[in-house]
């Protein structure tokens, strides 16, 4: 399988959490938003030179990010210019892409809310044109509840119509185990707009990510994907608890490889 491999920092809560080192069988790292600034100012530097691709999740806190559309045009306006400013330091750094999380699924069935989200989407989309970087939203998998399928997040992308966004599947495995389900049903509407399919679970609950909960999606993945961008997202508050799971990873991806 051609695939890239990724793990994900995303639950760190300050810089003197990331870990010393990382497999070389990783080329592509997911970092909290908070971390963009302190690394374009040079105030933090990554000692991982294999790393390749640089991701940013959550550029803007989930909570603000929700509900801006509900929120004055001066807080708005303020939103947009610390957005570009943003974009404009991913960009310094050569990162990949960034995520933002508007609760698009909310307006799946309002189309006055869906044209706010894109509208206020617009008002930085200038400073994506120009920068190296993808806008991912997420998709969260098991599908929420309020979502009847994976193709309303696809007509959502349609109308938005920026050549920079794109999808970040966030797939949760444990939700899934023992449920019949397809990764095609689900994926067929989002293949070709999908960035990273990140695996979501929670190790410091006794989650384990383990082969059998993984396959379906790379079995799927390898023959509808040119190039696969697998992230591993484990959630977690303890920094011994990275460190456990690269190491697991390291397992993992072998068999994976060797198979």
């Amino acid at each position: 399988m051609n695939i890239t491999w990724g793990i994900s920092l995303s639950s760190l809560e300050s810089e003197g959490g990331l870990p010393r080192e990382l497999p070389e069988c990783f080329s592509l790292l997911e970092l909290p938003g908070f971390l963009l600034s302190p690394l374009s100012k040079k105030k933090l530097k990554l000692s991982y030179p294999h790393i390749s691709e640089l991701f940013f999740r959550d550029m803007i806190d989930p909570s603000v990010s929700r509900e801006i559309i509900g929120q004055s045009a001066s807080i708005q306006n303020d939103l947009k210019l610390y957005l570009r400013k943003l974009i404009s330091e991913a960009d310094d750094i050569s990162s990949s892409g960034i995520l933002l999380d508007f609760a698009i699924e909310r307006s799946f069935e309002k189309p006055e809310l869906s044209e706010k989200i894109r509208t206020f989407i617009n008002s930085f989309s200038n400073a994506l044109y120009h920068s190296k970087n993808k806008l991912l939203l997420p998709v969260r998998v098991p599908l929420l509840e309020s979502v009847s399928s994976a193709e309303k997040y696809l007509d959502f992308l349609k109308k938005q119509m920026i050549p920079q966004a794109g999808f970040s599947v966030d797939v949760h495995p444990h939700e899934l185990a023992g449920k019949d389900f397809s990764p095609r049903d689900i994926m067929q509407w989002l293949e070709f707009d999908t960035v990273l399919l990140r695996f979501v679970y929670e190790p410091e609950t006794g989650n384990r990510l383990v082969r059998k909960s993984i396959e379906p999606w790379l079995e799927y993945s390898k023959n509808h994907f040119n190039k696969l961008k697998i992230v591993f997202a484990p959630v977690f508050k303890h920094l011994e608890t990275i460190e456990n799971e690269i190491n697991l990873f390291e397992e993992l991806i072998s068999s994976l490889n060797n198979s």
